[in-house]
């Protein structure tokens, strides 16, 4: 059993993980870790090192869940991974990508090139 587990924020294509800067995600990750790729095939996943098999939804850990996929999203496409999810080490990463990377390559080809918007609406209605 390992001391530290590997946590996902996001899978992408692996030819485009190649170029990024990932100078930005430099200690962005949770408790301060760096981001790292792990790559299998054509996909490539996020992850940083995690001390715990469990990660607390406190604010901090949120932010800098949601800061990492901020930063992924204005350089690459990436497919986001919900909160929380934690593989055992490295292999881990790749057994997930290698056993689910027909589906996860056509759901990354299919994000490719959008965006995501939020949109308010107000509506005074006397």
């Amino acid at each position: 059993m390992s001391e530290t587990w590997k946590y996902l924020y996001a899978i992408g294509p692996a030819d485009e993980a190649s170029g990024l800067d990932l100078g930005d995600l430099v200690d962005a990750g949770l408790n301060g870790t760096s981001v790292d790729v792990v790559r299998s095939g054509q996909l490539a996943a996020y992850v940083s090192d995690v001390p715990a098999k469990k990660v607390r939804p406190v604010r901090k850990h949120l932010a800098a869940h949601h800061a990492v996929l901020r930063n992924l999203a204005l350089q690459t496409t990436a497919l986001p991974m919900s909160f929380g999810m934690i593989a055992e080490d490295e292999s881990e990463v790749v057994d997930l990508l290698e056993s689910r990377h027909d589906d996860l390559t056509e759901r990354v080809v299919r994000l490719a090139g959008r965006i995501e918007m939020t949109l308010r609406v107000r509506w005074d209605v006397e």
